[in-house]
């Protein structure tokens, strides 16, 4: 298989074009992207944050961490059955749920009453 030279030409064309589309385009939006980068850490580091001190936690586990508290200290009860908690929690979020989306509860339940007139 051999490139004729028009061949040849057109595949030196398309390399040439490829080169000045990265060092046009691509290169600077890098370079841009990098910069915006640091300068976002710089503000952070400036206000005293870090990213290393930056944890990222479970927001359910958070979640049931405060809410237990909150229970704990409203019914100021050391020792509760961790049974129960759970089981409250699971109420919580199931009536969170039932408020946010209430059409999908009101379909499921209408196909849940259909089904067992049947």
């Amino acid at each position: 298989m051999t490139l004729t030279s028009s061949e040849l030409l057109a595949y030196l064309v398309a390399i040439i074009l490829l080169f000045v589309l990265y060092k046009k385009i691509i290169a600077p939006f890098t370079k841009k992207m990098l910069e915006i980068q640091t300068d976002t850490e710089k503000e952070l580091e400036y206000e005293g944050i870090s990213f290393e001190d930056i944890e990222v936690e479970d927001t359910s586990k958070a979640e049931l961490e405060a809410k237990l508290n909150k229970m704990r200290k409203q019914l100021s009860v050391n020792d509760m059955d961790e049974e129960k908690v759970k089981y409250d929690m699971l109420l919580e979020r199931l009536k969170k749920i039932a408020h946010d989306d209430t059409e999908s509860i009101t379909e499921v339940l209408s196909d849940l009453s259909k089904e067992r007139k049947q």
